[in-house]
Parts: C-alpha cells; sequence; structure tokens
C-alpha cells in the first residue's frame, strides 16, 4: 500500500489494516478510501445535486471496465488493482452516501439502509463471500459504520439516533463465527466509541489498548 493510499484512510481504518491478511490489504484499504471519500463529497456538498453528480461518477467509475476508467486518482487505481472486474461490488457503497446525502431527515429507516449498504461491500472487501461469515461480518460491518457515522455528525438529535440504533447492536457475537482480525479490531474500537456516546474511534489513550486486545485475541 502506497503512503498516498494511507493518506486517505481515518486512523482507525489505518490500525485495523495491520491485521488483514496480506492478500486482501490492498481491497481492504482502497474500500476504506473509497468511504472516506465519498463521506467528505456528503459533508462538502453545500447543494445536494453536486454531490449527486460527483457521486455517479464514482458509480459509473465502479460499473466500467478496468480499461475504461482513468489513471492517476490513488483511490481508483487501488480499486482497479485490487478489485479488477468485481468494482461493481462497491456500488452499494456509493448508493448508501447518496441516500445519506439526499435525506430531507435522519430516520431509522434511512439510516438503516445507509448502515448496510457500507456494510456489504466491506464485508466482501475482508473476503467472507459465504452466507455464515457474510452476515456476521456485516453485522459486525454495521455496528462500525454507525459509529463511524455517529463520530462525524454534529447535530445532536441525529448523534442521539444513531447512537441509539448502534446500541442495539451492541451484543454483536464476534465468537459465533469468527470474523477476520481487521474486522474485530474495528468492532473493539466501535463498541468503545458508542460506550463513550460517539467520540472518534481512535479516541483516548485506551484506544490503542482496545485496538490491540482484539487483534491479539479476534474480540
Amino acid at each position: 500500500m502506497t503512503s498516498d493510499l494511507e493518506a486517505e484512510i481515518g486512523d482507525a481504518e489505518r490500525v485495523a489494516l495491520n491485521y488483514a491478511k496480506p492478500d486482501i490489504r490492498l481491497r481492504l484499504a482502497s474500500f476504506f478510501a473509497l468511504d472516506r471519500r465519498l463521506g467528505q463529497i456528503v459533508a462538502n456538498s453545500s447543494e445536494p445535486m453536486l454531490g449527486q453528480m460527483r457521486i455517479a461518477w464514482w458509480r459509473d467509475m465502479l460499473k466500467s471496465s478496468a480499461e475504461d476508467r482513468p489513471a492517476g486518482d490513488v483511490v481508483l487505481d487501488a480499486i482497479g488493482a485490487s478489485w479488477e472486474e468485481g468494482a461493481h461490488q462497491l456500488q452499494p457503497l456509493a448508493d448508501a452516501w447518496e441516500v445519506f446525502l439526499v435525506a430531507e431527515d435522519l430516520t431509522s429507516s434511512v439510516l438503516e439502509g445507509f448502515v448496510h449498504g457500507r456494510a456489504m461491500p466491506l464485508a466482501q472487501a475482508l473476503g467472507c463471500g459465504h452466507e455464515g461469515p457474510a452476515k456476521q461480518a456485516c453485522d459486525a460491518g454495521s455496528l462500525w459504520a454507525l459509529a463511524d457515522t455517529a463520530a462525524h455528525v454534529s447535530d445532536r438529535s441525529e448523534r442521539e439516533l444513531i447512537l441509539e440504533q448502534a446500541r442495539t447492536k451492541l451484543d454483536v457475537n464476534t465468537s459465533a463465527a469468527p470474523i477476520p482480525r481487521a474486522l474485530a479490531v474495528l468492532t473493539a474500537l466501535s463498541r468503545r466509541s458508542i460506550r463513550r456516546g460517539g467520540c472518534p474511534l481512535m479516541d483516548g489513550r485506551g484506544a490503542i489498548l482496545t485496538a490491540l486486545r482484539a487483534g491479539l485475541i479476534g474480540r
């Protein structure tokens, strides 16, 4: 993974990547980088239509074949190198961020769709393609998506709605079907963040210890 791509990824996600298997590390990194790019589009769009146009560009790129994509963007190049012709599996991520962008009000149903749209391609990035592991990874990924969203939302009522939904998922049982260590790290950090009222996942000295413990024992 290049330093340019690493700069596109959040702190917690960079820590989790240290525990990813080498053969999926670039694919997982490109997922995190794309998720962050799309989140930045939403955060920086004063007009929803302009944000939709930028998200639509990414959706078109994910649908297109590798040879039809322009070169030079570090995130798009990483997607092409690691997802190859499977980049279309990342489309739910673009759809999820668009729903979040255009929603007039953040409701439980909007939030549930948004979270699932982020969690599903995360499970695929981790190589959890079978029904049991995929469901377990989606459940854990949903917890991460909620915690990450809560940490970046400034509106108090929206944050409380997110945290309320997140608390219903705190009992995700990562021992029922083992999940990849990278996801176990994110799950542990997400639990900690939710219990601390939606703080950033890497906030405080205890975050590193939480990540180390989860990386060692898998939960």
